[in-house]
């Protein structure tokens, strides 16, 4: 039985018109993926603005513990120096002396200035008021 006309052109129009609506298809398909790399992109660059900006921050937290940390050891050192125990320094700051490095701390702490018990001191003699070397020489 011989094809009619009418299906062979039946055929093609219908073939046209799946191959046009695959056509259309792909059309909006490559619209959508490109406007979802467009979208994608501008996640990306929000992503690395915000990691930017986290970093900042912690940059500037970590600087100001910094900060902190080394004015918590400097009141330590001074404290050190003017002679206050290293057990008191640790309990009222909660720093360890291992970790305020710096040579005050390995030097003799100055003694306060208080009378020697070893000297006799004449009533209303402050502890400050040693004579000097040449003025001993003198009196001898």
């Amino acid at each position: 039985m011989a094809e009619k006309p009418n299906a062979r052109k039946w055929a093609r129009e219908v073939t046209a018109r799946l191959m046009a609506e695959q056509a259309c298809a792909l059309r909006e398909n490559e619209t959508d993926l490109t406007e979802f790399r467009k979208q994608h992109s501008r996640w990306e660059r929000a992503r690395q603005r915000r990691d930017a900006a986290i970093a900042a921050v912690d940059a500037r937290y970590r600087q100001s513990e910094a900060d902190a940390e080394a004015g918590a050891a400097a009141a330590v050192r001074r404290l050190h120096g003017h002679g206050m125990a290293e057990s008191q320094l640790c309990e009222i700051t909660g720093l360890s002396l291992a970790r305020v490095p710096d040579p005050v701390l390995e030097r003799p702490r100055p003694m306060p200035d208080k009378p020697d018990e070893d000297t006799e001191r004449e009533p209303g003699q402050s502890g400050g008021d040693r004579p000097s070397r040449g003025q001993d020489d003198r009196e001898q």
